[in-house]
């Protein structure tokens, strides 16, 4: 199983997916807050548990949008 992370740190929202082997599992979105880099760091951690998924399984993370340099 290949699992992918992807974000999408917008100036509005935040949004991120999870897929496995290219289908999608699972995504949460949240309106942008200040401190942008924590908001991705906990948004991807409850898009992993919201799948039942831990750090250890994913094997490729991508971001983009107006945050996508403070995903860390």
């Amino acid at each position: 199983m290949t699992v992918t992370l992807g974000i999408d740190a917008g100036s509005v929202a935040v949004k991120a997916l999870a897929l496995s082997d290219g289908r999608p599992i699972g995504w949460l979105e949240e309106p942008t807050r200040p401190d942008i880099s924590a908001q991705c760091r906990g948004l991807l951690g409850r898009t992993l548990r919201h799948c039942d998924l831990a750090e250890g399984d994913v094997t490729a993370l991508c971001a983009t949008g107006y945050g996508r340099n403070l995903v860390a």
